[in-house]
């Protein structure tokens, strides 16, 4: 896919603080999803009934970078924060060339490009 031409398109932050459940500290990435991993829901609840789940993502941002979106991740350093439990997208929720908007609670490193993040939906 090329990216270069979307203008909505952000950048992964790399200052968000370590270990923090401040939600005011997140921000909003945006990019273009070039591949999924999914995962059996083994708990589907009504909450979240689907039988299989997004686990990670990559995403392709402005600057051209691609990048790991790590949903799994947040469930449990957040499970105490005031941002309450936040369910794996299902398996349907975005796919491959949709441009989506994800909530990115980690810093990405120079050396790695991922970073956990959470999605709420269009």
């Amino acid at each position: 896919y090329k990216v270069d031409d979307i203008n909505e398109l952000s950048t992964p932050s790399r200052t968000i603080p370590a270990m923090t459940s401040n939600v005011n500290d997140f921000v909003n990435v945006t990019g273009v999803v070039m591949a999924v991993q999914t995962v059996k829901n083994d708990n589907p609840e009504p909450h979240n009934p689907s039988d299989f789940l997004i686990d990670q993502a990559a995403m392709k941002c402005a600057d051209g970078k691609l990048y790991i979106v790590e949903f799994g991740l947040h469930k449990f350093m957040f499970m105490d924060s005031p941002i309450g439990e936040v369910n794996l997208p299902s398996h349907d929720a975005f796919g491959e060339g949709d441009i989506i908007t994800v909530t990115q609670t980690t810093s990405t490193e120079i050396n790695d490009p991922s970073f956990a993040a959470y999605y709420k939906g269009k």
